[in-house]
């Protein structure tokens, strides 16, 4: 019996807000210094990854005249452009 994991994809607002829950928890002076310093770590990375996510909605909306002059791809063309992709990437 194989189980598969799903990640849970988070839009870029949701990122946003979880990186300013970690920022304010990083400015808290009751919460102990490394433990400051690694919420300061957790806000940056959700904060780039609100980025990266915006940046692949934008990236995944093709404008309507490229929409309509592509021919429909086949699995083996669509496989040959995923080759760039990480391991990760091509999973989901």
């Amino acid at each position: 019996m194989r189980i598969i994991l799903q990640r849970m994809a988070l839009t870029p607002k949701q990122s946003l807000q979880i990186a300013a829950a970690y920022e304010k928890a990083a400015t808290d002076y009751t919460v102990p210094p490394q433990h400051r310093k690694a919420f300061a770590r957790k806000a940056d990375w959700f904060r780039m990854l609100a980025r990266l996510a915006a940046k692949q909605n934008l990236l995944s909306v093709p404008p309507r005249e490229q929409l309509a002059s592509d021919s429909p791809r086949t699995g083996l063309q669509m496989l040959s452009k995923a080759r760039h992709l990480f391991a990760w990437q091509q999973a989901l």
